[in-house]
């Protein structure tokens, strides 16, 4: 290899595995040519190095036969050797590359489902005050064919799912189920990877059964409902054909002992 071909192979070296982080299938295939004619080169021995003849030597007796020993496969020779090198180098430094190309995991979704009793005491409070009705024919944001349903707490499958509002930066969703004993009506909300929900025979929805609440901590500063203090929850409450209530009460008081 001359001095020029020396050369080109460092800019190679520093173009692949540099910042730049050149993968193109010509480049790495001429980095692998040089690599390998590099390690290829043969090694001459002056003429004084040559082994001068043995002195001839007194006759000895017959040796006994050798034994036997297993053949073993032919050492690679030097370019082979520098050729499988360099292809496992190029693979790597692709499979790098790949790795740090992917798109990050999705989050884990946290999911809560709300407890009857959460749903009831809302619906009992009568010092509750109602702050918001969402309208569910036509519901308060457009219809989204790529939007990506909550996880809502069915027995079974749910059959349709409609986005009707964002408040408060949450997502309010409902859906009705095809439960495994019988047809259920679902309420979830949704912010980031948190999503709380219920779900019900739909022949308890009128009857105060379902409704989702969220605590004073559920609400960053700048979205938190006017005048809601720290002791209080916000409910969305389904039990109209029209509108889904939003209810502003107090927390659920501590159950009977």
């Amino acid at each position: 290899m001359d001095a020029a071909d020396r050369a080109e192979l460092e800019r190679l070296r520093r173009r692949v595995f540099g910042p730049e982080g050149d993968d193109s299938p010509a480049v790495l295939e001429r980095l692998a040519v040089l690599e390998a004619e590099l390690h290829a080169e043969p090694i001459t021995l002056s003429p004084s190095a040559e082994p001068e003849p043995d002195p001839p030597r007194e006759p000895s007796p017959p040796p006994s036969p050798p034994r036997a020993r297993p053949e073993r496969p032919d050492a690679p020779t030097p370019l082979r050797t520098v050729v499988t090198l360099a292809a496992v180098v190029v693979v790597l430094f692709l499979g790098f590359r790949l790795m740090a190309e992917l798109p990050s995991p999705d989050p884990v979704v946290r999911t809560e489902t709300v407890t009857a009793r959460d749903a009831y005491t809302l619906a009992r409070d009568t010092d509750g005050i109602v702050i918001e009705r969402l309208p569910l024919r036509p519901p308060a944001v457009g219809p989204d064919p790529d939007a990506e349903p909550p996880w809502f707490p069915t027995s079974g499958t749910v059959a349709e799912a409609t986005h009707i509002a964002t408040l408060y930066g949450w997502e309010v969703w409902i859906a009705e189920a095809d439960g495994i004993i019988q047809r259920e009506a679902c309420l979830s909300v949704r912010r980031e990877v948190l999503v709380r929900g219920r779900c019900v025979p739909a022949v308890l929805r009128g009857t105060n059964a379902l409704a989702v609440t969220l605590p004073y901590d559920a609400f960053p500063a700048e979205l938190r409902p006017a005048d809601m203090e720290a002791d209080q929850r916000v409910g969305f409450w389904w039990v109209s054909d029209a509108s889904v209530y939003v209810v502003l009460a107090d927390e659920a008081p501590p159950p009977l002992r």
